[in-house]
């Protein structure tokens, strides 16, 4: 053997061993530079989480002084109430309001709404003017008085309205602020009629009695705290955002966190954002367990984040805190791992470089030997899946240079070959599902209900008489090729063919459902194809019939040569189907069962009611006349139903309603040959009288 190898110049895959030398170089090498490069890495990363942990609490810090000013300014509203000097008229009231607005630049709002219903609020507008909003219920209907307050004190009425539709008792901060019977902070929520997100901080309101008199409420555009985030963002070392752990979106240095829905808008959630890099930073604080803390604790609590988004990865930090019982922020920051590792990565492609140039020589022989090797055994992997599919074409003639690999791909070649052949003379379903299941082929059948096709070329007799031996075969092969390759399509297992004739049939081996439908779908498609091709050398006039029922289907014959087909009263109604076509003029007839289980799919008209050869016992047989959703359905469709009245009529012995019905058929339809034959049968039996034993079942005494 080891002589036979040296002949034929054939190298054993063993000596492809030597790429482990230059193999173990590498790996070496690589170790060294990767070991290096790991622990820069690790202590760039802790330096850049060490500052996103300072971002972080600088963001947290700069959050918590915006909002924290609120409390203050609610207890010096209560102080000048208890002492007297908060006044109680619209006017002076609003006054206390806007110079308490005006004393803090990151108040929205600042607003006194009482137990009976009325509000007094002094806030900013968008162009940045002060104004002041006063509103108070009357026989049920809010009044409502706003002006614009200038800095020498001027009013100036800006809008009134009798019938504002505001009440400050039906709003969140203020039932949740009574109901606590305490300051409280409110989710974030859209101002009334602004289209402003904002939180509020509101407060009840007592007097020296302790008894409530409202409710005090401080609120913050939160788009104030998109400012700070931009600001803090603006060291350009990334992007820091701020949301609550249900994912509403509170602060981005970009985006707008309202959307506006009507008159007061939509806070937008996470999922919301067109911002990859926000939201795999909320997936990744879920998973880091991102838990709200106490105020004191969240600053030291700042927890380290590792993502990818968008094709990069990111390094990140946040923290999250409970401003109350009802209200936590998360307060994050992310910026590409690039920012930080990019300087490594550039002096890390130098090293590789000089270490490519090193090795390069001696591992290119390795490379050369290794693909000689892998290349050939993927191709062979790659076409055994194919062969695994029943994918036969046989690949294009490679010969690797290895003894071993060279076997395989002969051996290859040849297997496939060997099913190629196999598969020509047995259903390619059956081949297909014996390779793929691994199953063997024994004597065995089984009861199924199946849709069975039979086809017979018209005239193929003199047609044969006219025709060369070859020359029939070829046109006869083109047009075999053309029928079995529709009804392929459709999933049907073509069994023979009888000559001219093809023996097809749906539901086996495997299971399909609706095997009526492709049945009858595919003998449609058969003579559209032959009608579309007429005057083509293979384009042979056809009659197809096709039955539905229960057949043996199996491996039949003996045990060294057996033939998976089928046995039974529907193959033979469907032979005798096809040629009852030449009786009435049609293309395609199926049976009573056939239409039934297609009639969904397929409009279809009775023909008549025949006994074929060997059976009493009529059936009604159908003509399938288009799809029924074929833009000519609709007037098939009627056309279906005028011949299911004639045949009734025809059946029942009422000759001259059949007989009209027909002649009415053949106008619309003159060529019909249906129509024609069956009021010929009409007439004649209106003309000669019906015959004693005439029970409507038209007996075929020829096959």
């Amino acid at each position: 053997m080891a002589g036979t190898v040296r002949r034929r110049l054939k190298i054993s895959y063993r000596v492809s061993l030597m790429v482990a030398i230059p193999g173990l170089v590498v790996l070496l090498s690589g170790l060294i530079i990767l070991q290096s490069y790991s622990t820069t890495t690790r202590e760039v990363e802790e330096l850049a989480h060490s500052l996103f942990r300072d971002l972080s609490r600088q963001a947290f810090h700069r959050t918590r002084e915006h909002l924290g000013t609120a409390r203050d300014m609610v207890g010096m509203l209560q102080e000048l109430s208890d002492t007297g000097r908060l006044g109680s008229d619209r006017r002076t009231l609003g006054g206390e309001m806007m110079a308490a607005l005006r004393s803090n630049s990151d108040y929205t709002w600042v607003s006194f709404s009482g137990e009976d219903g009325s509000f007094t609020g002094a806030y900013r507008a968008s162009d940045g003017s002060t104004l002041v909003n006063a509103s108070w219920i009357v026989d049920g209907k809010t009044k409502m008085e706003e002006f614009n307050v200038s800095r020498d004190g001027t009013w100036t009425p800006i809008r009134a309205s009798d019938d504002y539709g505001y009440d400050p008792r039906t709003r969140p901060f203020y039932t949740r602020a009574v109901q606590a019977n305490q300051p409280i902070w409110t989710p974030p929520y859209v101002f009334f009629g602004q289209e402003i997100p904002g939180i509020t901080y509101a407060a009840p309101r007592w007097d020296k009695n302790r008894k409530r008199l409202g409710v005090f409420s401080v609120d913050f555009d939160l788009n104030r705290l998109s400012e700070l985030m931009r600001q803090v963002s603006g060291t350009g070392t990334g992007t820091t955002f701020m949301f609550t752990p249900d994912g509403t979106l509170l602060a981005h240095p970009q985006v707008k966190c309202v959307e506006c829905e009507g008159k007061e808008g939509r806070l937008l959630k996470i999922s919301d954002v067109n911002d990859p890099v926000l939201r795999a930073y909320a997936v990744a604080a879920k998973g880091a367990d991102m838990t709200p803390a106490p105020v004191g604790v969240a600053e030291q609590n700042v927890r380290r984040l590792s993502f990818s988004a968008d094709g990069k990865h990111y390094l990140g930090a946040g923290t999250a805190y409970r401003v109350n019982d009802e209200l936590a922020i998360v307060v994050g920051l992310a910026a590409p791992e690039g920012l930080f590792l990019d300087p490594i990565h550039r002096n890390l492609r130098i090293a590789l470089l000089v270490a490519v140039v090193v090795l390069v020589a001696g591992f290119a022989v390795a490379l050369v030997l290794a693909n000689t090797v892998a290349r050939p055994l993927i191709e062979i992997a790659d076409q055994m899946d194919k062969v695994a599919q029943f994918d036969l074409r046989e690949p294009p003639v490679d010969r690797s240079v290895f003894l071993e690999i060279d076997r395989m791909e002969k051996s290859l070649s040849g297997m496939i070959r060997s099913l190629s052949s196999f598969a020509a003379y047995v259903p390619r379903d059956l081949v297909k599902m014996l390779v793929t299941t691994g199953q063997v082929a024994r004597l065995e059948g089984r009861t199924k209900r199946i849709t069975i096709l039979f086809s017979d070329v018209a005239g193929f007799t003199s047609l044969s008489e006219k025709l060369a031996p070859n020359e029939l075969v070829q046109r006869l092969g083109a047009y075999l090729s053309e029928l079995a390759t529709v009804i392929g399509r459709e999933g049907g297992t073509v069994d023979k063919f009888i000559g001219d004739g093809v023996l097809a049939f749906w539901n086996a081996p495997q299971d399909q459902p609706d095997h009526a439908v492709r049945a009858v779908k595919a003998a449609m498609a058969c003579q559209k194809r032959l009608s579309e091709n007429r005057g083509a050398d293979w384009a042979l006039p056809t009659r197809i019939g096709l039955a539905t029922g229960e057949v043996v289907v199996g491996n039949i014959g003996s045990v060294e040569r057996m033939n998976y087909t089928v046995v039974g009263d529907t193959a033979n109604l469907a032979s005798r189907l096809e040629a009852l076509n030449k009786t009435f003029g049609t293309a395609i007839l199926v049976s009573d069962d056939c239409a039934a289980e297609a009639r969904e799919t397929v409009i279809c008209r009775p023909v008549d009611v025949v006994a074929v050869v060997g059976k009493d016992q009529g059936v009604k047989v159908w003509e399938p006349l288009c799809l029924a959703d074929d833009p000519a359905a609709p007037v098939q469709t009627a056309r279906a139903a005028l011949t299911t009245q004639a045949l009734d009529a025809y059946l029942q012995r009422d000759f001259s309603t059949a007989l009209r019905c027909y002649k009415k058929l053949r106008d619309g339809t003159p060529e019909d040959p249906v129509a024609r034959i069956m009021a010929d049968r009409c007439f004649e039996l209106i003309q000669t009288g019906v015959p004693d034993d005439w029970s409507g079942t038209t007996k075929v005494r020829h096959k």
